[in-house]
């Protein structure tokens, strides 16, 4: 029985926070009095029930989201599914609310789960650097390695490349977080590509409700963190938990304001989704920490349960076509890291 918990205790990386309390001489109650150390050994265990110990790469129980009936597939990053509910209400949405299940709950994993294969029918329209970052052939990094996979769209456009004028810099600790793309700046974008490629299914993929934060209250905070909930976390910052959450639901509302612009205006059956969901420093499951944000391999209702809402057309004439190579693009570039560190992912 020893050996068997030894081994488990091994294969989940609790290994490593062991060895740093042995190291510092400190007694196993002072570390884990302290709440970023007591997420970060619960995390790992759950992450350890979800993915059986690493031998899951991504939810078995996810959808394939090219299986389902759409044209055009909004995604808005980290929407939670109770979210999108209050939001359905709030914007005075007639369509109706359903669920899907996610194969991921980080971008990454979703990217991975359903990206991996040729779609020469999609044209990916995305504020966000993580397909241009991962979608590569020769993987040259930790996530990479991990995530990593052969992008095989018809066309990928990379809105954050060259962002709008109003793209905001929340973060007060960096230079330039300009790349991060409010979502009203996908509207033109998205239909643009519409427009460009009428035979083709699009992703639009929107960074809010994903932080930064771009409502009056979300400003507020990243004047003191530019990670609100991490510093909530460290017990760096004493904001009240309900006043992060207020940021993350007007960011929700930016967010869900842009996508039916989009919805409204595209030819053909649209669908306003998520990749994942967004733990606003709840209990996780099994073990119950304090969890935020949207950690890896933890496949818990809040991070997997995606809202669906579907906007009714006749559907368009979906034609698969190779698509054009562009020469020039440098998917491990600086830019491309730089989102990514500003989103929390590096």
């Amino acid at each position: 029985m020893l050996l068997v918990l030894s081994q488990l205790w091994i294969s989940m990386g609790l290994i490593d926070l062991t060895k740093k309390v042995v190291r510092s001489g400190r007694k196993l109650w002072l570390p884990i009095s302290d709440p970023e150390t007591r997420t970060q050994m619960g995390r790992k265990l759950n992450k350890a029930f979800y993915s059986r110990c690493g031998r899951r790469e991504w939810n078995p129980d996810g959808i394939d989201i090219f299986d389902e009936d759409w044209d055009n597939l909004i995604i808005l990053d980290a929407l939670r599914y109770d979210a999108m509910a209050d939001a359905i209400d709030r914007h005075d949405i007639s369509q109706t609310l359903d669920s899907r299940i996610s194969r991921g709950s980080q971008t990454p994993e979703w990217l991975y789960a359903n990206f991996d294969r040729q779609l020469h029918d999609v044209v990916y329209v995305t504020a966000s650097a993580m397909p241009h970052h991962l979608g590569v052939e020769t993987p040259q990094n930790a996530r990479q390695r991990q995530y990593g996979f052969d992008l095989d769209v018809h066309k990928l456009i990379n809105v954050w490349q060259d962002p709008p004028d109003n793209a905001i810099d929340t973060f007060v600790d960096r230079d330039a977080v300009d790349v991060v793309v409010p979502a009203e700046g996908m509207i033109q974008p998205a239909l643009q590509a519409a427009n460009d490629y009428p035979q083709k299914r699009i992703i639009a993929h929107l960074v809010p409700p994903h932080d930064p934060y771009w409502g009056e209250t979300g400003q507020q905070l990243h004047q003191a963190a530019s990670s609100p909930w991490h510093a909530k976390l460290r017990g760096d910052i004493d904001t009240p938990a309900e006043k992060l959450r207020k940021a993350y639901h007007e960011n929700v509302d930016l967010a869900v304001e842009a996508a039916i612009q989009i919805a409204e205006q595209m030819p053909g059956k649209t669908v306003i989704s998520s990749d994942h969901g967004e733990y606003l420093y709840e209990r996780a499951h099994p073990i119950p920490v304090r969890e935020i944000l949207h950690p890896n391999k933890i496949y818990t209702e809040t991070l997997v349960k995606v809202p669906w809402v579907e906007f009714d057309d006749d559907r368009r004439e979906i034609v698969s076509e190779p698509p054009v190579k562009e020469t020039g693009t440098k998917p491990n570039g600086k830019e491309s890291r730089e989102q990514l560190e500003a989103l929390g992912y590096l």
